[in-house]
């Protein structure tokens, strides 16, 4: 068998860094080394390399830390105060794993009464998160394609692309929960946004 990682997101725990892994037989990874000749390393230096295989020691707490947070928001989203923003919550319970949990990635869809509406409503979410890029260092939430970093990172599926399209839920977002200290912190800042989307 063949496992291949992204090294970029948990692993790293801050998506600094571009790094992928796989594991597998010696033939396998033998060839793979000859496409890294080709076609360039993933690590430019044994300075990053190690500075990753450090990392690696705290993946669990940071794993558990992600794993906390994501209760406590999913928890919020689906009481009685946030239904009155959402439409459905997407966050399986999975049991009988490392963690008991499905990670610390979610979605959930935005209320409306149309279509157009909910595509509107989650663009004004996602417009109030990219005002926070000018200053990410000091944000809780970001609008970002990823996961694993120590900040939340928030995405419309919708509203991605310049022409609005969506081959799911119109209004859909996805949350990756970062490492905050605090669940509240997260809760406060996406209820912020809610609120600012919802604004007529």
């Amino acid at each position: 068998d063949i496992v291949i990682h992204s090294m970029t997101k948990y692993f790293n725990g801050e998506g600094s860094f571009l790094a992928g892994a796989a594991i597998g037989p010696n033939k396998f990874i033998k060839e793979m080394r000859t496409s890294q000749t080709d076609f360039g390393n993933v690590f430019q230096s044994p300075a990053i390399a190690k500075l990753f295989y450090d990392q690696l020691e705290t993946l669990p707490e940071r794993m558990e830390q992600h794993i906390h947070i994501t209760k406590e928001v999913v928890a919020y989203l689906k009481s009685d105060e946030a239904t009155q923003y959402l439409e459905m919550v997407f966050y399986p319970e999975i049991k009988d794993t490392r963690y008991n949990s499905a990670g610390a990635v979610l979605s959930f869809v935005l209320k409306g009464t149309t279509k157009k509406q909910k595509i509107e409503r989650e663009a004004r979410l996602m417009n109030y998160f990219r005002q926070q890029e000018a200053a990410p260092q000091l944000s809780v939430m970001i609008y970002k394609v990823s996961l694993g970093e120590s900040q939340s990172l928030i995405f419309g599926e919708t509203t991605f692309a310049e022409n609005p399209i969506s081959k799911f839920h119109e209004g859909l977002v996805r949350l990756a929960i970062g490492r905050q200290p605090d669940a509240e912190i997260v809760i406060r800042t996406l209820k912020q946004g809610l609120e600012y989307a919802y604004k007529t």
